[in-house]
């Protein structure tokens, strides 16, 4: 045993992540070339969990289309139609973040070129159920106030 421990190897993932229940994926520029390629793609909007997974990450469906939004497992978040695709028509390159990355870069795959977008958002509409911390237990559900 020597007195240093090797820690590129290890990979710490959350057992069980909690996930949003809705995205909102917009655009913020002016570059009206890429404003009306995002709204002919119908890229833009509102994205709800469904009850299926993709690499065990929860998939997410635009309001009112056929489009999803979700993790494949390159590890990159992807937006298609498809849940076999392995780039869609948008993508970050994640690295297998369990959420799409903030301030990172998403691909525009759409048209005939590749084109980087870095004024594209992709947040959660709101807040998940946060696990219950047993350090915040009301006095009368802690296990020292029950006598035996």
């Amino acid at each position: 045993w020597g007195s240093s421990w090797e820690t590129s190897n290890i990979k710490v993932v959350p057992i069980n992540p909690v996930y949003p229940m809705s995205y909102i994926v917009r655009y913020h520029s002016q570059n009206k070339d890429i404003s009306d390629k995002l709204q002919r793609l119908n890229i833009l909007g509102n994205y709800t969990q469904q009850s299926n997974t993709h690499d065990n990450v929860p998939v997410y469906q635009k309001d009112g289309s056929v489009l999803n939004l979700f993790r494949v497992s390159m590890g990159y978040w992807i937006i298609s139609s498809s849940l076999v695709d392995s780039k869609g028509i948008l993508f970050q390159e994640s690295n297998g973040s369990p959420t799409p990355i903030k301030n990172k870069a998403w691909i525009l795959t759409g048209t005939s070129e590749e084109i980087t977008v870095r004024e594209i958002s992709v947040t959660s509409t709101n807040q998940p159920r946060n696990p219950r911390n047993m350090n915040d237990l009301d006095e009368d559900e802690s296990e020292d106030s029950n006598p035996i």
